[in-house]
Formats: C-alpha cells, structure tokens, sequence
C-alpha cells in the first residue's frame, strides 16, 4: 500500500527567517504545467473563481449533488445532507430571512 503525499516543503528556495520553508500540495504535480510554484493560479474550471461557485458547481451537478457535504453527529453516528440539501436548505433560509425583512438593503458605492 502506497503512503499518500499530501504535501512536501519547498527546499528550492531559502526559508524566511523564523519561518519553516513553505508547504506545497502534494496534487501540485497534476498542474505544475499550468502554473509554477510563486503563483499558484489555478481554478477548479472555467468561471470558477469563488468558493461559492465552486460550492454552486457541485451543488448543481447530477452526481456530485448526491453526494455527502455536511454531518451532525447524532450519538455515534452521523447524519448527513448532501451538497444539493444544504443548498436547498440555505435558499430556503435566505428566503425566508428575507420575507420577515431581515436581510438589509445595501447599497452599491458610486
């Protein structure tokens, strides 16, 4: 059974003083030729430059939807809901937030 790596130290540069060297993921070999150590700029895919849209992303997809997201532990065990039940979940909170007008009106600066 292989050890799985899931992250090395930059020995390729010197560390910062007082500082260990950096961390890099142990997945950065799928995109080193994309990208390069200093800058890191990678997307999940095309459009999706936020958490919430990668959340939306997932939420959104046939399969991935299905899929366990959130776990509350109830005694020894969890109970989960899927990507697509907490997004339903939190439309339906902001809706409702919104009908008892507790979510203010913001204004744009321009």
């Amino acid at each position: 059974m292989t050890t799985p790596k899931y992250g090395f130290w930059r020995t390729d540069k010197p560390k910062e003083e007082g500082f260990s060297h950096e961390l890099i993921s142990g997945d950065f070999d799928a995109i080193k030729d994309t990208t390069d150590m200093d800058h890191l700029e990678v997307y999940p895919a095309p459009g999706i430059d936020t958490i919430f849209k990668a959340f939306q992303k997932r939420a959104s997809h046939p399969e991935h939807g299905k899929l366990n997201f959130l776990g509350t532990r109830v005694g020894d065990k969890y109970e989960w809901m899927s990507f697509k039940e907490v997004e339903e979940t939190a439309r339906n909170f902001a809706a409702g937030a919104d009908k008892l007008g507790l979510i203010p009106d913001i204004e744009a600066d321009g």
